[in-house]
């Protein structure tokens, strides 16, 4: 799983982080936004499909790979650029109501 973050999410979520909050507002691209937008949520959806077979990113038990995905599931919809990926979505708002997580990882995207 980490291979997969490291190979396919960052090289997805790293342009719109970076335009939409490393890039001042008059200066962004939002047509190349939309553009990495449609890829980003291909690769969301890959593991929205996975989460059908097992609860976990990794397999039956909560992981380290959970709480990546998870803190690059929050920037994603922080980015608000189109809506919930289901089971992906499901969990984090499970997740996303543990103290911990509120704590380190539902900090400002800034």
């Amino acid at each position: 799983m980490a291979r997969w973050q490291l190979t396919t999410l960052s090289p997805a979520i790293s342009p719109i982080f970076w335009a939409l909050i490393r890039t001042p507002h008059a200066e962004r691209d939002m047509p190349a936004v939309a553009k990495h937008a449609v890829k980003l949520r291909q690769v969301w959806t890959l593991l929205d499909a996975e989460l059908a077979h097992r609860p976990y990113v990794a397999g039956s038990t909560l992981s380290i790979a959970d709480l990546a995905m998870g803190n690059s599931a929050r920037r994603w919809y922080a980015f608000d650029l189109d809506g919930r990926i289901c089971r992906i979505w499901r969990r984090g708002s499970g997740g996303w109501r543990a103290a911990g997580f509120r704590t380190h990882v539902m900090t400002p995207v800034v």
